[in-house]
């Protein structure tokens, strides 16, 4: 009986590594590839190239020039979707 739970124990032992390590290469997979993104796209246009294009748009707005009540009901909003998910 011992024999055939301790087989048991290091069978699930052997199964929880083998999909930690499948998890964990995925993970590498699409952070590598990721990577491989941010940087192609960083060597188009830098990131303080895109700010200033975005911050040139008429419709952009400074991040003071936003009134209190808004700051923080957005703060407020996303809090909410965290906590709740």
């Amino acid at each position: 009986m011992k024999k055939r739970s301790k087989a048991i124990k290091n069978t699930l032992l052997v199964s929880v590594f083998i999909l930690l390590f499948g998890v964990l290469s995925v993970l590498g997979y699409y952070a590598y590839h990721g990577y491989e993104m941010y940087s192609s796209a960083i060597e188009e246009k830098s990131v303080s190239e895109m700010a200033a294009n975005i911050k040139k748009r008429c419709r952009f707005v400074e991040y003071d020039d936003l009134p209190e009540f808004y700051v923080n009901a957005v703060i407020v909003a996303e809090t909410c979707l965290v906590l709740n998910s």
